[in-house]
């Protein structure tokens, strides 16, 4: 009888998660549709910024920058990668002094990674997969195919509040950015405070201006 009885709760089990998931089914369908247009919109859009003749040169490059800044920060919740990047170190930091972080810290990644975003000729940005995961969260796994080598890149998105798909993370060559920065503000806050930690990375977003 004990048997019998584990059976028909496994069974019981088994069939309220194939109706969890039958009726999760046409919800992530449109979740899918809305992350893949949401993807397909802000790399078209960035590509034509950087494909536009009109914002072309070092005339440009202000007005060029602006706009691309603008694109990206639209489809990318910037206070929620500070915040990942900062880990349990956050406790430490003041709401005045994340909000400064947050500032500072997407200045710096836009500084760093920008003079290669306009090195774009005729790359492709191939959308090969969306994985939706569980808490309103989707992988979506890319290839940027250029002349002499294919990049792949994995973007972590996550629906905020208003029901908007956000950026909150990306893999390129299997190597997360919010990882990377993580271990390496880890480090800096063991003997740095919040504010000197935020002086560095505005010194550094200086220097990488310079250097773009």
């Amino acid at each position: 009888m004990t048997g019998m009885s584990s059976m028909k709760s496994l069974l019981k089990m088994a069939a309220l998660a194939l109706g969890v998931w039958l009726a999760a089914g046409p919800a992530w369908a449109d979740d899918e549709q809305s992350v893949r247009q949401m993807m397909e919109g802000a790399i078209q859009k960035a590509i034509s910024i950087l494909r536009d003749p009109a914002l072309k040169g070092d005339v440009k490059r202000e007005e060029r920058r602006a706009q691309m800044r603008d694109t990206l920060l639209a489809v990318t919740d910037a206070k929620r990668v500070s915040l990942l990047t900062l880990g349990r170190q956050r406790n430490k930091f003041s709401e005045a002094q994340i909000a400064e972080f947050t500032e500072t810290f997407s200045q710096l990644v836009f500084v760093t990674y920008i003079a290669n975003l306009e090195k774009y000729t005729d790359e492709k940005v191939h959308i090969l997969s969306i994985e939706m995961q569980p808490e309103s969260k989707a992988c979506v796994m890319t290839k940027i195919i250029g002349s002499s080598r294919e990049i792949p890149a994995d973007f972590s998105l996550f629906k905020d509040e208003k029901g908007a798909w956000r950026v909150y993370d990306v893999k390129v060559e299997g190597v997360s950015l919010v990882s990377n920065y993580r271990s390496q503000f880890s480090d800096l806050l063991v003997n740095k405070t919040p504010d000197e930690l935020i002086a560095v990375l505005k010194q550094k977003v200086k220097e990488n201006e310079k250097l773009s």
